[in-house]
This record gives C-alpha cells, structure tokens and sequence, in this order.
C-alpha cells in the first residue's frame, strides 16, 4: 500500500495495532495453568528470534517445521508464526515465545517444533525440557519478565527488540506515533 496521506499512514497502523495488540496484552499477564488452543485462546503467535545467533542455530529451520506441523494440524487459522528481532538472550538461543500465554522457550532446535505444537499448543502443555533454567535457584522460569537476565534491564533504543517484525514496516508504524510528526513535517510553511 502506498502512503499518499496520513489517512493511508492511519489505516497502516490501526491494522497492524490488531496484530500487536496480542503481544502487548500478553506481556501484562503469565498463565500458569492451561496454554495454547486448549486455554480457550482463539488465536495464537508463535515469536522466533530472527536475530543473527538464533539464525546461525537453526531459528529458520524451526519456521519452518512449525509451519509445517501448523498446516499438518489444520490449524494455520488459529495459528501465527512471526518471526522477530533479537530477544537479546543470544546466550540461550534460538528463542520461541507463545503468545499470548508468555511461555519462553530456550535453545529450541528445529526438531522440537512438531513437539512444540502437538504438546503446547494443541495439548496445552509447557514443555518442561526447553523452559529457561534460573542458574542460582536451579528452578525452570516460563516467563522472561521472571527472569533476572531481563529484570534488571531497561531497554530504550531497543525496546521493540523480540517484540516486532523488523521487516514489517506496518508493525513499526504501529509502535511509533508517525502520525503527527509526519503532518508537522508535510505542515510546515517556510
């Protein structure tokens, strides 16, 4: 779509708000009992980290096998696999997050894609095996807001980092109010 007025720039960002809207609700609750389709969710995003750690570890072979066992399980309408920027966790890499139950999943390999779906998203399972490991509790933490990697970070210039496709320009208009800078910008009288 080209942006010909800030109607267009508008339409742009109310549609991919939608999209984001699951992620930052998500971001504000932890569900600890029931997780993906069987938690009565209607839709479901599957995150992987796009950055450039998780992809020499195989994130798009992961994409890959999950879309597969998504269309094998006849649920590619419930079901979004987005791949996004860097978690910053590169450390335990690849990363897959569920939205909107807020499991984070840690050195995922391709293999455990069709896992990922039949136990977690169909079965309504976390998969205890790929859940982060606190080193000093030596406790599985499901949550990256639980975890001090992340607590004691303020993220500013980075802070839609795992939160947006960094090559969807509608998702970054619809995290960044262009709105009104572009009509001062197009306003202005000289």
């Amino acid at each position: 779509m080209k942006i010909l007025s800030i109607h267009d720039l508008a339409t742009i960002r109310k549609r991919a708000e939608h999209n984001l809207s699951l992620r930052e609700e998500s971001n504000e609750k932890v569900t600890e009992k029931c997780y993906g389709l069987a938690s009565g969710a209607q839709h479901l995003q599957i995150l992987i980290c796009g950055g450039t750690g998780c992809k020499a570890s195989s994130s798009q072979g992961i994409t890959d096998n999950l879309l597969k066992a998504i269309q094998k399980n006849e649920i590619t309408d419930k079901v979004e696999v987005i791949t996004v920027g860097c978690f910053g966790f590169c450390e335990k890499g690849p990363i897959v997050k569920i939205i909107p139950d807020n499991t984070f999943y840690t050195q995922v390999t391709p293999e455990d894609a069709e896992e990922i779906i039949n136990e977690h998203i169909i079965g309504g399972r976390r998969i205890e095996r790929l859940l982060y490991v606190d080193p000093k509790t030596e406790h599985t933490v499901s949550d990256s807001k639980h975890m001090d990697f992340y607590r004691k970070q303020l993220r500013i210039a980075l802070r839609n980092c795992g939160f947006i496709d960094p090559e969807n320009i509608e998702e970054y208009i619809a995290v960044h109010s262009w709105t009104v800078p572009l009509w001062r910008a197009t306003h202005i009288r000289l």
